[in-house]
């Protein structure tokens, strides 16, 4: 099925020829608006020529500086289909490591997400001679004059005539498997330099993560574009035809387990800390009579753990003991996280013990994904564009 997907620029296509309604679902609070496959379609074509209008060409980077929002998928297409090299930048990074990742880079343009992210470009702008433009995902007032563009005007036409369809398929297959796709720049590198990651890379990793995604998954993730994870899981899900929904924030994304409903939430441990917390905090106002059932309902999940994580099947007495405790005080808890969650994957650093046992234990196991592997070269091997 996948065999034709080499490219993060085919993936594109792969995603558009198996439109779905729901592909992305954006929005930060309040009601979410669904993205088609054939909008997302649309909005990556439409950005992809406006780059080009402002000169960027096969080769060239440009930086990313995001949360997780639906843009960034745009972005992340857009240039992955003109063959534009991706500079992922951690939204933690400070202003002066920006600024250092660009020149090594040598990234002639850059998204950014919101303000707070404009306001740390806009202070290191006249040290970056070799930026000529900033893309704001948010609104804002376009001022050439300083390189400031809206992405809400870049993407902004209609459908593709037949035309601009060839000329944009056209330049989806000039992009080859080992062309370089990626340079992520982490929050916690010691240098400017990142680790570089092609096509094949990518593609391949998705393979190797075995992340068991299927088509009717939801997949909330709240996570930093700069991490490898954060790009796996919504690769993985395009790839499947699964729907992926985006949180910047730890309370964009609790407030997105109800509205949202999904089976899959990958996020920082941070995300995972709050949600015990808030859980806790709820067992509190509760009688001492309900305290003291869930009480031993976390006991009976905490002895079934061991056999789950050795896929054993479970005593029939301990079977039964957990159908109850199921019955009157998981199911309500699993109810008010969206009701469809099978599993809870933890990226960006280590989940306490306690909070891995207790999601296990509720019958929301958890998963670390601490590490993925999909390249190891350092920025420093390749020469950047334009350098002497």
């Amino acid at each position: 099925m996948h065999s034709r997907v080499q490219t993060l620029a085919q993936l594109l296509l792969h995603t558009w020829a198996h439109s779905k309604p729901d592909q992305l679902l954006a929005g930060e609070g309040g009601a979410r608006v669904a993205i088609s496959s054939a909008e997302l379609y649309r909005r990556v074509a439409r950005l992809h020529f406006a780059l080009r209008r402002l000169g960027l060409q096969r080769g060239d980077r440009c930086a990313l500086l995001s949360e997780g929002r639906w843009e960034r998928v745009a972005a992340d297409f857009a240039m992955a289909t003109g063959g534009i090299v991706g500079v992922l930048l951690d939204p933690a990074l400070r202003g002066e490591q920006i600024r250092r990742a660009l020149a090594s880079s040598a990234a002639r343009s850059i998204f950014v997400s919101t303000r707070e992210q404009q306001e740390k470009i806009e202070s290191i702008q006249k040290r970056s001679p070799l930026l000529d433009h900033v893309i704001a995902f948010e609104e804002t007032t376009p001022d050439p004059a300083r390189g400031l563009l809206g992405f809400t005007q870049l993407i902004a036409g209609g459908a593709l005539d037949i035309k601009e369809r060839e000329e944009f398929h056209a330049a989806i297959e000039k992009v080859q498997p080992e062309e370089l796709a990626s340079i992520v720049c982490a929050s916690g590198a010691e240098d400017a330099n990142g680790v570089l990651l092609t096509h094949a890379d990518w593609l391949s990793g998705l393979l190797e993560a075995g992340l068991g995604i299927q088509p009717d998954d939801v997949a909330l993730c709240c996570l930093p574009f700069s991490y490898l994870f954060a790009r796996t899981i919504e690769y993985s899900c395009l790839l499947e035809g699964a729907t992926v929904a985006h949180a910047a924030t730890i309370e964009g994304a609790l407030a997105g387990l109800e509205q949202v409903r999904p089976t899959l939430v990958a996020a920082e441990p941070a995300f995972f800390e709050r949600l015990y917390l808030r859980v806790m905090q709820s067992l509190a106002t509760l009688s001492p009579s309900r305290q003291k059932l869930f009480r031993w309902a976390f006991q009976v999940g905490a002895r079934c753990r061991p056999c789950r994580l050795e896929n054993r099947r479970l005593p029939a007495d301990l079977r039964i003991e957990f159908a109850v405790a199921d019955r009157l005080v998981f199911s309500a808890l699993r109810a008010k996280l969206g009701g469809r969650i099978r599993r809870f994957m933890s990226s960006g650093g280590t989940l306490a013990p306690e909070l891995t046992e207790f999601f296990h234990a509720v019958g929301l196991g958890s998963r670390e994904e601490t590490t993925i592997t999909l390249g190891s070269r350092s920025s420093s091997d390749l020469r950047p564009t334009g350098s002497t």
